[in-house]
Formats: structure tokens, C-alpha cells, sequence
């Protein structure tokens, strides 16, 4: 292996960073959808049941603001979530479940940690 006076760039976001680019929401697949900015989002799943969303980013405001503008710009009705799916227990992928539990959620929606 070769040696470098350089050292290497670590790819990890950068929290603290004030001036965010939000992505605009985006179809990946028919039925797959991207939520979110330059270091956090989520995936949308219509379904015949509701809308599957996994993950839900981190608990702040701005990440409710980024999700409803999203379900609007793919033409989906927030009303319409009934499942959060969570991958894994990071506060950026569970932070706005009870928010959107509370406040969004159809009647019987269902959070899967």
C-alpha cells in the first residue's frame, strides 16, 4: 500500500452545520420515495393500507417541515401515513415517530422499532 503525507477524508455528517441543502423529494422506484436533506431522511411506501414511512429522521421542527413538504411535492396526503418502520435506534432515524404519532398519524397508524 502506498503511503500519503494526506490524510484521509472521513465521509460523515457534519451535525453542526447550519446551512443545510434539502433534497427534493424524489420517486427511486414506482412505489419508493426519498424524504430529506443532505444528512438525514427517510423512504415513503404508498400501499393499498396507508403510507409506509421508514425512518423519520431527527427530532426537530426543520425534519417535520422537510416531511410534510416532501408528502405534498410527491403528491401523497400526510393524513394517509399508517406505519413507521424504525431501522435501527439512532435519534436521527426514530426523532419525529411520536410527532407524527401524535399529530399525523391516521387512526390505528403503528410504529415498528
Amino acid at each position: 500500500m502506498e503511503r500519503s503525507w494526506r490524510k484521509p477524508k472521513r465521509l460523515v455528517p457534519d451535525f453542526n452545520k447550519t446551512d443545510i441543502t434539502v433534497c427534493p423529494a424524489t420517486w427511486f422506484f414506482d412505489q419508493m420515495a426519498f424524504i430529506g436533506d443532505e444528512i438525514v431522511g427517510c423512504f415513503v411506501i404508498p400501499t393499498e393500507k396507508g403510507i409506509v414511512m421508514i425512518d423519520c429522521m431527527n427530532p426537530e421542527q426543520r425534519c417535520i417541515d422537510i416531511i410534510e413538504k416532501g408528502f405534498a411535492d410527491l403528491g401523497l396526503d400526510i393524513n394517509d401515513l399508517s406505519t413507521i418502520i424504525i431501522s435501527h435506534g439512532h435519534g436521527d432515524h426514530f426523532g419525529m415517530a411520536g410527532s407524527f404519532l401524535l399529530l399525523n398519524f391516521q387512526a390505528g397508524g403503528k410504529i415498528y422499532p
